[in-house]
């Protein structure tokens, strides 16, 4: 017998406890195959003889692959219960330790009756008790008590009837063959109209896996019928009456299966699919499954597909019927009536109806806005009716009224549990974001991410809010956290991408309007191989074949920089600016790329190359074709041999000659100016990079903002003394910032001056209170001047106020400098000596 065990995302001496453990060794001892399947790692003590697999998540197809060859399949905790039904043909139990029973608490009683009642499965638990409280309660499945032979310790031996377990999984095992049925029919439900160069593909992707197919044609004038039925599908023809459910409806009471799989014309069944969908018409639990939806939108530049999932897959009863005239559903008909719907992980359909092309080919949109209308009209209080008008809206690209519509449906929403919310309140903050809303849409996203926090969609658009508003530093905080989140859940209408490449994408523009150009390429490259991992093999998307030629380009062209071969650089800039390749750049990305290959040819000597660059930009972005072309006039102008020398002070010096060919009489903000300054650093010419800051200063740029984003691109790159010059002048004209002040606080802490140092952190602090380093440094600077209790009481607020992984590290290491300085033993040095320097960028 194959058994396997899921553990919980704790470490697993914890999430498994020592009876689970006991019954691995118990059952690997007598001859039996054991694997467990865990969230966590494996324990010092494991028992031999055990496979252990590491996952990120149990709920994926590698999971339900591995758990498919199994006779077995025992949940130690009541939220796994669900996975283990996903399996199908294998047996799913419940074990419930002594330890931690359910009867010690009604929430966790009513939780494991849930899980239960949902998806009976057999119960295995060391408890009499247990077993009791669970048969009264009428889980429907049978209770197995297994017997202990001694006390036994967490993390120690135990003793258990190897042949009680033994006999009650074998006994579970039979149960549940007992429901499975020894085979399951499939058929396909679709309708169709004008769809005969559709329906051919889509009927050859599925009839491989069904035993019938059924097409409801809703008026064809083409040959969508004779295609059809040269396929082999029995067509029924129905007259069209604007409603979806109504035609739905039909096709599923013309079929004979045991199951029915729904499809449209313009949609393809993934054959990778095939195997998912044949074993879960085995299941004997789960009523409906729902299937992941790659929508191919034909947006490569953002993403190149939109996925989510709906429930395609069901057992054919009477009671199942589709509801609403648009976007019919029949999920909510299954969960009324007491179905059980689960994810289906290794099944996935591709739906090409929202490319541009197709969308354009057709008239969908006038009867789509017209069934949709008639829903509001007749039921004004309809919140999802709502919520397809504003859709209707944004493909019309009518931005306003699809506001109105999503917030007329934000009103009148039931709850925030509702499947549609999330999406709903996406697009609002998308269309918001789209009108230059930007704070509205903020606020909007930042409130949506604690009610869905693994809805990773909400964070990326925020991420691009923060971007879009120039607060490039917050969104690169935001969209780091999307990467380390990763994708959404199947059940979110999500972008596919966007807890990977898509963010990494965003990532690279928070990094260009930094200047960071060699972190931006590492992202830029990390993105495209992400793309081609995700995209490649299910969508033809044009960015996931080009992108990595983008990326190796972009990545030559900074190395080359890096080491000082600026003819280099602009050779390999000039491929990535070619024509051919920059289309599949951002044009957010396409401006600082622009202006970086321009100041590299005038570097390299060919100033006609960079004016006529200069004069490309200027139909793009008249501001950035501005600051390139008076920073290119400094440079040409210049004599200098870009020795590194960097004299340089805060703003105020003279007024720039207005012949000066430098000179504008425009402002131009920092943002415009960025790149080209950066540029001249990175490439060695700081002499440059002084005087063109001087002709900035002398008007095009503000000189308080000026001084503020100069002194922190210095601090950055080490120059400290330059760096305070310049912060020290944006404070005494009042343009300052949070991360200026951070880095005030740790030049005074170079400098020895702890009072200074801690008065900056805390003014950081007033302004970013969620931002952990500014509360390490200030309790950094404590522990500097031997006040480790003051330090302690920094990062108590600094738990209320934001928490994590490094103020609880920090905390650790305080206390433990505390009380080796308490022994006598501070002499030797500060404990904890990192501490002593603050934080860096």
């Amino acid at each position: 017998m194959r058994v396997a065990y899921l553990t919980e995302k704790d470490a697993a001496e914890e999430s498994l406890g020592s009876v689970v453990l006991a019954q691995c060794a118990v059952l690997a001892a007598r001859g039996h195959q054991v694997l467990v399947v865990t969230m966590g790692g494996q324990p010092a003590w494991a028992p031999p003889g055990v496979e252990w697999h590491k996952v990120e998540r149990l709920v994926s197809a590698p999971v339900l692959e591995l758990l498919a060859g199994c006779d077995a399949v025992v949940a130690t905790h009541h939220s796994h219960v669900a996975v283990a039904t996903d399996v199908g043909t294998a047996a799913p139990f419940l074990f419930v330790s002594f330890d931690a029973s359910p009867v010690n608490g009604l929430a966790a009683r009513a939780k494991l009756i849930e899980a239960l009642r949902g998806a009976p499965v057999a119960v295995l638990t060391t408890s009499g008790l247990v077993a009791s409280y669970i048969g009264g309660a009428g889980g429907g499945g049978p209770v197995y008590v297994c017997a202990v032979n001694g006390a036994g310790v967490h993390g120690g031996p135990l003793e258990l009837d190897g042949e009680t377990l033994e006999r009650a999984l074998l006994r579970g095992l039979a149960w549940h063959r007992s429901r499975v049925p020894r085979t399951s029919t499939l058929g396909l439900a679709m309708i169709v109209r004008d769809e005969e160069e559709n329906v051919r593909q889509c009927l050859a992707t599925v009839k491989p896996v069904v035993d019938e197919m059924v097409v409801v044609d809703t008026g064809s004038r083409d040959n969508t019928v004779a295609v059809a039925e040269q396929m082999g599908a029995k067509v029924v023809k129905q007259e069209w009456r604007d409603d979806f459910a109504e035609a739905r409806n039909v096709s599923l009471e013309h079929l004979s299966t045991d199951w029915v799989l729904v499809l449209d014309a313009d949609e393809r069944l993934a054959q990778s699919s095939q195997s998912a969908i044949r074993r879960a018409i085995l299941n004997p639990v789960v009523d409906a499954f729902l299937v992941d939806i790659i929508n191919v939108t034909g947006e490569v530049l953002i993403s190149g597909a939109l996925a989510h999932s709906s429930a395609r897959l069901f057992r054919r009863r009477p009671e199942y019927r589709y509801e609403g005239y648009l976007h019919e559903q029949i999920a909510p008909c299954i969960a009324r009536t007491g179905g059980h719907v689960r994810p289906l992980p290794g099944a996935s359909i591709l739906h090409y109806g929202y490319l541009g092309a197709v969308v354009a080919a057709r008239d969908k949109s006038e009867r789509n806005m017209a069934i949709v209308r008639r829903q509001v009209e007749e039921d004004p209080r309809n919140g999802f009716a709502h919520f397809n008008l504003g859709m209707e809206y944004v493909r019309r690209g009518d931005r306003q009224r699809a506001i109105k519509a999503f917030q007329r449906s934000f009103r009148l929403l039931p709850g925030l549990n509702v499947s549609y919310a999330p999406v709903l309140l996406k697009n609002l903050a998308a269309c918001l974001l789209e009108d230059q809303r930007h704070e509205e849409a903020l606020a909007l996203l930042e409130l949506g991410e604690q009610v869905y926090p693994d809805y990773v969609d909400l964070a990326l658009l925020r991420g691009i809010g923060l971007n879009r508003s120039r607060r490039y530093r917050e969104a690169l905080t935001v969209l780091e956290a999307c990467v380390e989140k990763g994708e959404a859940p199947a059940f979110y209408m999500t972008q596919v991408g966007a807890g990977s490449f898509l963010a990494r994408m965003a990532m690279v523009e928070s990094y260009l309007g930094l200047g960071r150009f060699d972190e931006a390429a590492e992202s830029y490259r990390l993105a495209a191989r992400e793309m081609v991992e995700r995209l490649g093999g299910a969508v033809a998307s044009a960015l996931a074949k080009h992108a990595p030629g983008a990326a190796a380009l972009w990545e030559t062209a900074e190395h080359r920089v890096e080491n000082g071969d600026i003819a280099g650089a602009v050779k390999a800039y000039r491929q990535l600016m070619d024509p051919e390749v920059r289309r599949e750049l951002l044009p957010t990305q396409l401006v600082p790329l622009w202006q970086r290959k321009t100041l590299l040819e005038v570097l390299a000597g060919d100033l006609d190359a960079a004016y006529e660059d200069i004069r490309l930009l200027q139909g793009i972005n008249a501001n950035a074709a501005e600051a390139c072309r008076l920073l290119v006039d400094v440079v040409a102008e210049s004599d200098s041999t870009g020795d590194k020398v960097l004299p340089l002070a805060g703003n105020g010096g003279g007024a720039a000659d207005p012949a000066h060919p430098g000179h504008v009489g425009s402002r131009l903000s920092w943002h415009d100016v960025a790149v080209p300054l950066t540029t001249l650093l990175d490439a060695g010419r700081e002499m440059w990079f002084a005087r063109a800051c001087e002709w900035l200063a002398s008007g095009p740029v503000e000189e308080a903002e000026l001084d503020l984003e100069l002194g922190k691109l210095l601090f950055q790159r080490g120059w400290y003394d330059a760096a305070a010059r310049h912060l020290l002048a944006s404070v005494r004209a009042g343009a300052t910032d949070a991360v200026a002040l951070g880095q005030m606080g740790e030049l005074a802490a170079r400098g020895g001056l702890p009072a200074d140092a801690r008065a900056f952190y805390r003014q950081a602090i007033r302004l970013s209170p969620k931002v952990p380093r500014y509360w390490v440094s200030l309790a950094a600077s404590y522990h500097a001047a031997g006040n480790d209790r003051a330090g302690l009481r920094v990062l108590d607020l600094a738990r209320r106020c934001t928490g994590g992984e490094i103020i609880e590290a920090t905390r650790m290491a305080l206390e433990i400098s505390s009380r080796l300085r308490s022994d006598g033993q501070h002499a030797r040095g500060p404990a904890c000596g990192s501490f002593s320097g603050g934080w860096h960028p």
